[in-house]
């Protein structure tokens, strides 16, 4: 044990028990008195009685905690599997929401709607030596979305709609001989919910040899 005094409470208490005899037989030989040196037996007696409650208390405590703990997950389950009973009652009356309120716990969420379709964008055309023209294009749309591709030749002043991809790219097989030039537009649509038309993207035709997204005029 060390020989100076600790300064940790229970270090200095275990310190104390430690040298208190020794200073009470020989007070006189280390300059001590008998009274002063009883004084502190004293509270060192009593300074141990106190931190044995502290540890009697906290051993307790711990012990009532993990009855709460243990007693509360009981009851939470019990209770959860009372609201489960409580929601498929609710969901087989006539009246699910006069028993929610009556029960006064929230009903069934209803599911969130997807969102329509992000608007896609056109982002490079390949020309076939048959005269087919490929088109790709980036976007992200709910499972089940398709995508709607529609056409406007440097002949037309409105968009012919050609067809539908479920990937991110169309081949237009339709394409008549003698224009210069064709404008493209994509959208997205999944059942009733349809998203914003791609920016029209027109490219030049008669390369044979292909053009990308870069030679869109």
């Amino acid at each position: 044990m060390g020989t100076n005094l600790p300064r940790s409470r229970t270090a200095a208490l275990s310190w104390l028990e430690g040298h208190i005899t020794g200073w009470n037989t020989n007070f006189a030989g280390i300059g001590l008195t008998s009274a002063s040196v009883i004084d502190l037996a004293q509270d060192v007696t009593n300074a141990r009685a106190s931190f044995t409650s502290v540890e009697q208390v906290r051993a307790e405590s711990l012990a009532t905690t993990q009855d709460f703990y243990t007693d509360m997950d009981a009851t939470h389950k019990k209770a959860s599997d009372m609201i489960a009973t409580i929601k498929a009652f609710a969901e087989s009356s006539d009246t699910p929401a006069a028993v929610y309120l009556l029960a006064g716990i929230t009903g069934k969420d209803a599911p969130t709607p997807a969102a329509a379709p992000e608007t896609p964008a056109i982002t490079s055309a390949q020309i076939a030596a048959d005269g087919n023209v490929t088109i790709g294009f980036t976007a992200r749309g709910p499972t089940g979305t398709v995508w709607l591709v529609s056409r406007k030749l440097n002949t037309q002043t409105a968009y012919t709609f050609l067809g539908q991809s479920d990937g991110k790219e169309y081949t237009d097989t339709t394409l008549p001989t003698g224009v210069t030039t064709a404008t493209y537009i994509v959208k997205g649509v999944r059942g009733q919910l349809s998203g914003l038309s791609s920016p029209p993207t027109t490219f030049q035709i008669g390369n044979v040899q292909g053009v990308s997204a870069a030679d869109a005029a």
